[in-house]
């Protein structure tokens, strides 16, 4: 099939809607949407930093204003709706897509990474003992092993053995994440952890090429982006093509978002360089530590490094910084201090300190027009 040559506009659209930024949703409220959501992004990442709310539920909460942090436990621990393994990172999956990982654990004992070989070779001996524990007292975490070897030493990072061990034998199949305490990994026999609906079946083989050669998918090329070719629902590209302009909402975005990790393509299409800097030494940091992208209907405006002072209920912005080309912020003021006004609320601040704004201009009035802001309830 000819590959479809779609305009950067429509690219936009296309990514924007799939990623469920697009003002549409007709999912489910409470518990139940945020279960669809998970289930049609494919994965939510997980990630430990925790100067604002966590990137899953930051993720979460951008599609769904109701989302609550108590949700993601209840669909992984009791309703078995989700469950974390490894993809690109640490990630909560949709628990129908379980049997899509299994070649992959199944291959476990011919790894193909370096970083699972060496994990392999030092703490392959620890696995069966520590399964067998489990096996025999039911749901343990790391921290119930602290009669195995003391923590080894890795430039700033502790490794405790036991930890690797039990995260080596959910590479492999055998042990499931049951649930988190206080952020802690819970870990079980996978045929206690994992539906019987599920366990049995086996895993579903289709082709890339089937999918194009009936129509269900097709190749797209994006104009002036001659190097890297794409694929996309069919259905998806004709609905996309006969809709209008997104509507102009705000979205502040984790680092680790899904429309935003794929950063060459982010700049590609949109235009907009962005990194995370956490990683990066504080003298050579050009943003801040946790920066957010600022996404207003297909364009990004910004960026935002936020900390939440939960002791005093306070959400700083370190730094607010706006695109070079951003002359007039009036079309989307308002915009901006309603869901600057709701992302307070969801990090549990009830307050909110700006310290930096760029360019220079605006830094008087966006202070003035903060503090004028409705009180936060």
């Amino acid at each position: 099939m000819k590959n479809l040559r779609i305009s950067i506009e429509t690219a936009k659209r296309l990514i924007i809607t799939s990623q469920m930024l697009g003002g549409s949703n007709s999912l489910p409220a409470g518990k139940e949407g945020a279960a669809q959501t998970i289930e049609k992004l494919g994965y939510i990442q997980i990630d430990t930093i925790a100067v604002i709310q966590r990137a899953h539920h930051h993720t979460l909460w951008t599609r769904r204003a109701d989302y609550k942090p108590e949700m993601i436990y209840e669909l992984q621990a009791k309703d078995r709706r989700v469950f974390e393994y490894w993809t690109h990172a640490s990630s909560y999956l949709p628990m129908k897509d379980y049997r899509y990982y299994r070649h992959k654990m199944k291959n476990f004992d011919d790894p193909v990474s370096k970083w699972e070989k060496d994990r392999l070779t030092k703490y392959g001996y620890l696995m069966k003992p520590v399964l067998d524990r489990i096996r025999k007292e039911g749901p343990l975490g790391a921290r119930d092993f602290e009669s195995l070897p003391e923590p080894e030493r890795n430039g700033s990072m502790y490794w405790k053995p036991a930890k690797m061990a039990l995260d080596l034998l959910v590479l492999n199949g055998e042990l499931m994440i049951t649930e988190r305490r206080n952020f802690q990994k819970i870990y079980d026999l996978t045929e206690r952890v994992l539906p019987e609906d599920i366990a049995g079946k086996k895993l579903i083989s289709a082709s890339l090429q089937d999918l194009v050669e009936t129509g269900t998918v097709s190749p797209v090329q994006i104009e002036h982006n001659e190097k890297n070719g794409y694929y996309a629902l069919t259905d998806t590209i004709e609905t996309i093509d006969s809709m209008n302009s997104l509507p102009p909402g705000i979205h502040f975005l984790s680092p680790f978002d899904n429309l935003i990790i794929q950063r060459e393509r982010i700049k590609q299409v949109f235009n907009f360089d962005y990194a995370l800097e956490c990683y990066v030494k504080p003298d050579k940091r050009k943003y801040g530590y946790f920066v957010l992208p600022l996404l207003w209907g297909d364009r990004f405006i910004g960026r935002m490094d936020p900390a939440v002072d939960r002791k005093k209920q306070i959400l700083f912005l370190r730094g607010l910084f706006f695109e070079p080309d951003i002359k007039d912020v009036d079309p989307f003021l308002n915009l901006f201090a309603e869901k600057l006004r709701n992302f307070a609320r969801f990090n549990m601040c009830n307050a909110v300190k700006v310290e930096k704004i760029f360019p220079s201009r605006l830094h008087d009035f966006f202070k003035n027009f903060i503090r004028q802001m409705d009180p936060i309830d």
